[in-house]
């Protein structure tokens, strides 16, 4: 559930119109995770085997947003 939330916010982010100004999802949102998910589901500790320090941040290339969606790593 926190994954498919964590996923809408960054897929919104990313895809917002030019009226507002999508973050930098490198610069500004993983600092957010690293700071609130990351002990969880990160290196040292991958709570239910979800890593988001190992997910793509590119929603536009590849299966970036169906890993966010089904919590791949």
């Amino acid at each position: 559930m926190i994954g498919l939330s964590i996923m809408s916010l960054l897929l919104f982010a990313a895809l917002s119109s030019d009226l507002v100004a999508a973050p930098d999802l490198e610069r500004e949102v993983k600092p957010f995770l690293q700071k609130h998910c990351y002990s969880c589901h990160g290196a040292k500790k991958a709570k239910a085997g979800f890593r988001i320090d190992e997910l793509g941040m590119d929603f536009l290339k590849g299966t970036t947003a169906d890993d966010w969606h089904e919590g791949k790593s």
